[in-house]
């Protein structure tokens, strides 16, 4: 059985635009799993875990996802406590509820119910209950929320918002359907690329914005032609240069990333291309380049990675010098990723999701600028005079070679990623890893692939457990 189009469309209206997927969905009151689906979709790599006790409901539910193994369906309501109650049945199973909302039915089934309270926590929680909302929004976990959408059926919108407001979460959008129902829509501030606070529609898209120019002349724009809705505040005043080093053509599923970014790009953005040399050499003339713009921060990006604009923007909003984002090697077999562990490697990311590690790639990493003045003083030896263009003066900062902590060491051979992070590290620097950022790579094959994706997203519940669950068996010294 298909899910009706007007479902379909009814679940579109929960979209929130998340800077950070989600690990863990709620989906409470699935009825027949258009909702699920659509998180499936939208954020693959989410556990979704939902609830309806409707079994009419619960059995086409299974019809429509019992291929997405991340979905998991409970055949139980969620209320204020746990145990058995009677839910009334309507001509809709879609209506069916544990109140009086004029179904014009007194057919009732008993179900089982589960405590709010004992539900897992989530970044994205959807409710729509037909008229439990409140009790459940009362009693769940909203430490780790996102963001929370909830349909409320029984004039009661002013005291779920209460409760969500005092979870420290913000009004986004609050749809009224009739004097008793409504949609709400709340998020976490500095969750969604739209600031959080701001209305979902603050200026009409064809209001009139008016004004002249100084040779006096008129112009008129419309606020639906300028307005930017993936600004976040974090970026403010910073600016973006995007290294692409080309050793040979970019991948397609790179190419359609990088349209994406500039047609929905969260800042102002450069980007600059180098072809045709070595990795180090390439990865040099392209810091020169930056250098030499007005750009805050540098993110070196390899043509092989799969990314969103929200990963570019979290690299940037983080706002340290050195942080880079997570993926895997192109191999098969155990997950592993291209990062490497510091001695006494922190178990668990600080906030943000930041994790302290000894060396991450350049395949996604981005350096803000005052590191680079800073590597320059610091080491003077590592200036020459560029052998193209206007020849002016640049600094090896992406070295490849033998490193020496001292000079009797034996010394490892490094690339110039690791010999990068290892001169920062020297510095008295922190090398970050964002395991809020999880990248995918292309190779033969898209990786992870589908038989390594449990390693992140179940048992482990986050990408900084799986990522030490891989640092925990390979030695600080030969991780690579």
């Amino acid at each position: 059985m298909n899910i009706p189009d007007w479902l379909q469309a009814e679940v579109a209206e929960y979209d929130l635009d998340l800077i950070v997927p989600p690990k863990t969905v709620l989906d409470i009151g699935a009825n027949v799993g258009s909702f699920s689906l659509r998180a499936a979709q939208r954020w693959p790599l989410a556990r979704i875990i939902a609830y309806e006790p409707v079994p009419e409901s619960a059995q086409q539910f299974r019809e429509h996802c019992e291929h997405l193994d991340k979905i998991v369906l409970f055949e139980t309501a969620v209320r204020s406590f746990s145990g058995p109650d009677k839910i009334t049945l309507a001509d809709m199973p879609v209506a069916a509820g544990f109140h009086d909302l004029g179904r014009g039915t007194t057919a009732a089934i008993q179900v089982q119910c589960i405590d709010a309270a004992n539900l897992p926590p989530a970044e994205f929680i959807k409710i729509d209950t037909e008229g439990c909302e409140l009790e459940i929004i009362a009693r769940l976990q909203l430490d780790n929320a996102q963001a929370v959408v909830c349909e409320y059926h029984r004039g009661d919108a002013a005291m779920i918002q209460h409760h969500l407001e005092k979870a420290g979460l913000v009004l986004i959008e609050h749809r009224r359907t009739s004097e008793t129902t409504g949609l709400l829509k709340y998020a976490r501030p500095g969750t969604l690329y739209r600031p959080a606070g701001m209305p979902a529609d603050p200026i009409p898209d064809d209001m009139l914005l008016s004004g002249s120019r100084a040779d006096g002349t008129h112009v008129s724009l419309t606020a639906g032609s300028v307005r930017n809705p993936f600004y976040l505040p974090a970026l403010a005043g910073k600016k973006l240069f995007i290294g692409l080093p080309m050793y040979s053509e970019a991948k397609d599923e790179f190419n359609d990333c990088l349209f994406a970014l500039r047609s929905q790009k969260p800042l102002p953005i450069e980007i600059g291309k180098h072809r045709g040399d070595g990795v180090a050499r390439s990865r040099n003339a392209l810091t020169a380049e930056f250098l030499r713009s007005d750009c805050t921060h540098l993110l070196m990006m390899d043509c092989d990675l799969i990314f969103s604009p929200g990963h570019v923007a979290r690299m940037v909003a983080h706002d340290v010098p050195v942080v880079g984002g997570a993926y895997p090697k192109k191999q098969q077999g155990p997950l592993e990723w291209v990062i490497n562990t510091l001695p006494g490697q922190p178990t668990k990311p600080a906030a943000g999701g930041l994790l302290p590690v000894r060396y991450v790639g350049t395949g996604f990493i981005c350096v803000r600028r005052d590191v680079f003045e800073q590597m320059r003083e610091h080491y003077p030896e590592s200036r020459y005079i560029a052998d193209y263009g206007e020849r002016g003066e640049e600094c090896d900062f992406w070295p490849m070679g033998v490193y020496r902590p001292t000079p009797g060491d034996p010394g490892r051979y490094l690339s110039e990623d690791w010999y990068f992070c290892q001169r920062w590290l020297d510095m008295g620097g922190t090398v970050y890893l964002d395991t809020g950022t999880i990248l995918k790579h292309v190779g033969q094959a898209i990786y992870p692939l589908a038989t390594q994706e449990d390693e992140i997203t179940h048992p482990k519940t986050s990408v900084a457990d799986a990522v030490n669950s891989f640092l925990n068996v390979v030695p600080a010294a030969t991780a690579t």
